[in-house]
């Protein structure tokens, strides 16, 4: 089976530890029992939720500043994550912590990005908003991109990933979970569905 690069993969079905094994292969983090798993020559961002990273009286605005933004969009960018940018690493509760690190990989700006259960600790009236900022990072060329749309003054959510055009150097995106929500509406040449049970029946 190959996956496509510049594209949102959705990994679904099966167990949720089915889903992770795939995606660990995917990540070259556990080795196959048979046959090889290929992939690109790439940066890999892997996600792995409240894992804290930097020093612990560092805050979620010093985070952000330290992978690209500026104190600006660090602010906003927190705001539209539910977080607090004065918070520091040491008094965030694992959700919040998810989020953090989920945002601060986008400004990092990988190749390819593997992302766990994206919105699994995010308020649900949070989540279409949280996917939104994955696709506009995804479709419109990354975590630069993503900044420069911050950065306007008439920038809205609701844009996003709608902004995107042709000429964006689109990043690869792969999510697991149970099963893409009702509300993901992609265009099947921007997304692409790895069903586990279709695959290994």
């Amino acid at each position: 089976t190959r996956l496509p690069l510049g594209k949102m993969i959705y990994v679904q079905g099966g167990t949720e530890a089915r889903r992770l094994t795939v995606l660990s292969l995917i990540a070259n983090l556990i080795p196959p029992s048979k046959g090889k798993v290929w992939v690109p020559t790439a940066e890999w961002s892997i996600l792995l939720p409240s894992v804290a990273v930097g020093l612990p009286d560092c805050t979620v605005k010093d985070d952000f500043i330290v992978s690209g933004a500026t104190e600006e969009i660090a602010c906003k960018m927190a705001r539209l994550f539910d977080l607090d940018p004065d918070e520091t690493h040491e008094r965030l509760p694992s959700g919040k912590a998810a989020m953090e690190a989920l945002a601060r990989s986008l400004l990092r700006d990988p190749s390819i990005l593997l992302v766990v259960r994206p919105v699994s600790s995010t308020a649900p009236e949070l989540r279409e908003n949280v996917m939104r900022m994955l696709l506009a990072w995804q479709l419109c060329g990354g975590g630069k991109a993503l900044v420069e749309l911050l950065g306007r003054s008439d920038a809205s959510l609701d844009e996003f990933p709608m902004v995107a055009n042709s000429n964006s150097e689109r990043r690869t995106l792969i999510i697991s979970g149970e099963k893409a929500p009702a509300w993901l509406q992609l265009p099947p040449h921007a997304m692409h569905v790895f069903d586990i049970d279709d695959v290994f029946c």
